[in-house]
């Protein structure tokens, strides 16, 4: 199983954008980081008898899981949703959405507890 956390390039847009000064390296550091703690902590929540591969890649989140899941022959993908309904679903988007459109493997989508 691979444990997969897409670093997205515009968070670092939006935040130099909203916040002069701050150097795109920075960013990347932060958003890195970001992801590597992610990593860590669902990795400690797995079960020692699984395999599992953390990876960390850059990219608009849904065409990087659509890529990697192209590239590494992946046999499925599970993937969370907010559960965005309405306007907002419209007008932010849905990666999840996207990735069950697009994928040419079977998607589960796992949403949020109420």
């Amino acid at each position: 199983m691979t444990l997969l956390y897409v670093m997205d390039p515009m968070v670092a847009y939006s935040r130099r954008r909203a916040f002069p000064g701050y150097r795109g390296d920075d960013e990347y550091t932060n958003e890195r980081e970001k992801g590597e703690w992610i990593l860590e902590s669902v990795l400690d929540a797995v079960p020692d008898e699984v395999e599992t591969e953390p990876d960390l890649v850059a990219g608009h989140p849904a065409k990087a899981i659509l890529r990697y899941a192209d590239e590494h022959a992946v046999d499925g993908i599970v993937i969370g949703s907010h559960g965005r309904e309405g306007p907002a679903r419209v007008l932010l988007g849905s990666v999840a959405e996207t990735v069950v459109r697009r994928s040419a493997v079977p998607v589960t989508v796992v949403r949020p507890d109420e």
